[in-house]
């Protein structure tokens, strides 16, 4: 418990029907509180996808060796943060940013 919201990290998407019973699925959707989660991040599938699930921010992050790799940054600003993910593409490509803002949570 922290009155702090946390960051997820797990190698499955948690809403994957292959690994999760619907039971869990259920359990993992109540967790995903943007109050408690600020964001999850998994792996696995091997390719970058950034989505929400109720209110909270999804990173599938791909494999490092590939020609793409994501960047997450949190900016403090006073007692409200922002928490920024970036999907870029090596050799000077776009970055496609998403962006999520929490206030007066660090008092």
């Amino acid at each position: 418990s922290s009155p702090y919201p946390v960051m997820i990290f797990q190698h499955v998407d948690p809403l994957n029907q292959e690994y999760f019973t619907y039971s869990q699925q259920q359990q993992i959707l109540e967790i995903l509180d943007p109050d408690k989660v600020m964001a999850l991040f998994h792996g696995h599938n091997h390719k970058f996808r950034t989505y929400e699930v109720n209110g909270v921010l999804i990173q599938q992050v791909a494999r490092v060796e590939r020609d793409q790799f994501s960047e997450v940054q949190i900016e403090r600003n006073g007692s409200s943060y922002r928490l920024n993910i970036k999907n870029c593409q090596q050799n000077g490509g776009n970055c496609e940013t998403f962006s999520r803002g929490y206030g007066d949570i660090l008092e």
